[in-house]
């Protein structure tokens, strides 16, 4: 089967089925039309994943459970969109870098 006959190795397909959700704009606004995730880093911050499969763009994003900002990355990926592993494995790598400092470690006990 040919990259056109397969949907599942889109993008967007990838994230989705890595738990990113469909956003018009990411939680700083600053992305449009992009896939975002949420997730708890510790009992009170929180980190979101937002990547645009037009740009290339990530954006990572950290705030306080009550708000305010913590911090704030950004970077383009350049692996393979189509090939699922390295797609993802290049996502992961980056967002694991930026967000393992804010993890709470007793929390993943």
């Amino acid at each position: 089967m040919g990259i056109l006959n397969n949907e599942n190795i889109c993008p967007a397909n990838i994230l989705l089925r890595r738990g990113f959700e469909y956003q018009e704009r990411n939680v700083t606004g600053q992305l449009k039309n992009c896939y975002e995730r949420c997730l708890k880093l510790s009992s009170d911050l929180y980190g979101y994943v937002a990547v645009s499969t037009v740009t290339r763009e990530v954006l990572i994003y950290v705030e306080y459970s009550c708000g305010g900002e913590v911090a704030e990355y950004n970077s383009t990926l350049t692996s393979n969109w189509y090939n699922e592993e390295e797609f993802f494995e290049e996502l992961d790598a980056y967002a694991t870098t930026m967000l393992e400092e804010y993890s709470d470690k007793e929390e993943d006990k």
